[in-house]
C-alpha cells in the first residue's frame, strides 16, 4: 500500500467497524473536534465525512461499513470501507446542475472534491475503500 495517500493505519485516532446507520457517525465528528477545535476547517471535514458516510448507507447497499480517522503529520485521513455495489467517487462523472437541482444528487462528491487534499479510491475483493486526506492549515 501506497505510503504517499496514507494506506497505512498506524496512528488512528478513531474507528468505527460496523457502522450501519448515520448515528454511528458522532464518534467520527467529536474527535475531529477535539483533534482540530472548533473552527471552518473541522466543520468542512465534518461535512464532507459526512456525506460520504450518508451516500454509502443509503446507496450502496453494504451491509458492513467501517471507517477510520488517522492523524498524519500534515492533516488528517478518513478512511471508509464498505462491502457494497463497486462505485469509484473519484471518477465518477459529476453532471453541471443549477443550485435548485443540487440535493437531486452529487453535492457530497463535488464537496468532497474541493475540500480534500486528495481522495483515492480502490476495489479490494469485494470492498470499498475510499480515502480522503485533508490539510488541517486552512
Amino acid at each position: 500500500m501506497s505510503d504517499s495517500v496514507g494506506w497505512s493505519m498506524e496512528n488512528i485516532i478513531y474507528e468505527e467497524k460496523n457502522a450501519c446507520d448515520i448515528r454511528s457517525f458522532d464518534g467520527l465528528k467529536h474527535t475531529v473536534l477535539s483533534t482540530l477545535g472548533k473552527n471552518e476547517r473541522s466543520k468542512i471535514i465534518i461535512l464532507v465525512c459526512e456525506e460520504i458516510f450518508s451516500n454509502i448507507i443509503n446507496y450502496s447497499k453494504a451491509d458492513e461499513v467501517s471507517f477510520a480517522l488517522k492523524q498524519t503529520d500534515d492533516g488528517l485521513s478518513v478512511f471508509f470501507t464498505d462491502n457494497g455495489l463497486p462505485f469509484d467517487p473519484v471518477n465518477a462523472k459529476l453532471h453541471e446542475k443549477e443550485f435548485e437541482e443540487l440535493d437531486s444528487g452529487g453535492m457530497g462528491l463535488m464537496l468532497a472534491r474541493m475540500n480534500t487534499k486528495e481522495m483515492v479510491y480502490k476495489r479490494e475483493g469485494d470492498k470499498n475503500i475510499l480515502v480522503l486526506r485533508f490539510d488541517i492549515d486552512e
